[in-house]
């Protein structure tokens, strides 16, 4: 109840443990004294109703199954020397956050989850849902099934990358796909080397029917360790009647190692136009050894399919004082026809290109490996700032060491524009083969 305060099991500057056999419900206003470590056990649904403060829990563990609603004022505070620390509403900062098998917990729009811990470990088939997500941890662990999803959880009212055509899908990385009232007019946007934009809202149905809502915001950064084998869930949702698609969200991960075999998915969502696919970007300080799935790929449509969204990945390879970011593009543009063209016009906000001018040619735009999938359209336009609009098509250079793929896509080189593709220095050797 509000105003009420409880102290359960908790003695000040000994570590304390309890797990009450009951579930907690905290409303807004109260206070909750608990132990160091709280191990929530109650099997009443929820098991923990936080809406309300909490005080002196460092390690908060959330028992197999168990039901977790977090509403927008609650908080935890600490105590030191019998000084409360007040947290901030909808900032959590715990020691370690262990969500139990098949366990859940909610926030509710418009709600995100703003933690910081030592370590986050989320165990096989638990899911948390939130508008976003932004996380800081020295390890986080993630076992098969575990989820972070903010699912259709993008801009609510509209977006830059909105369409004003009826039922026509959402643009983000590339314009989302044609709906019954003709093309997408939505802009594309954000970065594709450090995204923080949700997805938009597809066009309205014939009948009015709102466009569905785009991917939310993930930016999680990990000191040390990330092992991914769960789901990082940023897709766009599908749209209802004849309305147009959500595009994909923003996945942006930063690390010191990361593995795994889980998946970051940033798909459009579906409608009359699918919306286009979101953003992924993953950098890794230390080593990237992640061998699970960057799905960045548009919603399809019952009209027309949107365009490839993006997956950036840099990570240091070398050792010693020869270490050097590696940087890898990958789109998919899932053979639709005529291809969304890909338009490359924002410049490394890390540049990159300074480690070896000779090597990269001095270049506007460069990538160790691009990675194309699938008839993609690959274009550069003059360097602009994030979110320009006037993508004019003037000199400008683009520099890749290699470039894999299914041998489908294209590079459209314009007048004025030079482009750079595997010229490492090669030797001519000559054998002199004797029987």
């Amino acid at each position: 109840m509000d105003h009420h305060s409880y102290y359960l099991s908790v003695a000040e500057t000994t570590a304390t443990l309890i797990k009450p056999r009951t579930s907690l419900w905290v409303d807004e206003g109260a206070t909750a004294y608990l132990a160091t470590t709280t191990d929530i056990i109650g099997t009443r649904v929820p098991a923990l109703r936080w809406y309300g403060e909490l005080i002196g829990v460092h390690h908060l563990r959330v028992a197999a199954t168990r039901l977790v609603e977090i509403g927008p004022q609650a908080t935890i505070s600490h105590a030191s020397d019998g000084i409360i620390e007040k947290g901030t509403p909808g900032h959590f900062r715990l020691s370690t956050f262990e969500m139990g098998s098949l366990s859940s917990a909610t926030c509710p729009p418009p709600m995100g989850f703003v933690f910081t811990a030592v370590l986050f470990d989320m165990k096989w088939s638990s899911t948390m849902t939130a508008e976003f997500f932004t996380v800081v941890a020295t390890d986080m662990h993630t076992e098969p099934m575990a989820t972070l999803s903010s699912k259709g959880r993008g801009m609510e009212s509209g977006g830059t990358g909105t369409p004003s055509v009826r039922g026509a899908g959402a643009s983000y990385a590339t314009v989302g796909g044609a709906g019954n009232g003709g093309p997408s007019n939505g802009l594309f946007y954000d970065s594709l080397y450090e995204p923080t934009m949700g997805g938009s809202r597809g066009g309205t149905s014939s009948n009015g029917v709102p466009g569905a809502r785009g991917g939310g915001v993930m930016r999680i950064v990990v000191g040390r360790l990330i092992t991914l084998d769960g789901i990082l869930d940023a897709r766009g949702d599908t749209a209802t009647s004849d309305a147009g698609g959500g595009s994909g969200g923003a996945i942006w991960l930063i690390t010191g190692t990361s593995k795994g075999h889980g998946k970051m998915d940033v798909t459009g969502g579906k409608g009359s136009g699918g919306g286009a696919g979101g953003r992924i970007a993953l950098h890794a300080s230390v080593d990237n050894v992640f061998r699970g799935a960057l799905v960045a790929i548009a919603g399809t449509g019952s009209q027309d399919t949107g365009g490839t969204g993006t997956v950036y990945i840099e990570a240091v390879r070398g050792s010693g004082n020869s270490t050097y970011h590696y940087s890898t593009l990958i789109l998919d543009n899932q053979n639709v026809s005529p291809p969304k063209p890909f338009i490359l016009s924002e410049l490394n906000p890390r540049n990159i290109i300074a480690r070896d001018e000779a090597l990269l040619n001095g270049a506007d735009f460069a990538f160790d490996e691009v990675s194309l999938w699938r008839e993609v359209k690959f274009q550069i336009a003059s360097p602009k700032p994030i979110n320009e609009t006037d993508f004019t098509i003037s000199p400008a250079t683009v520099t890749t060491v290699n470039i894999r793929g299914d041998g489908t896509s294209l590079f459209y080189i314009q007048e004025g524009q030079t482009f750079y593709v595997e010229f490492i220095p090669a030797e001519e050797r000559y054998y002199n083969i004797l029987d």
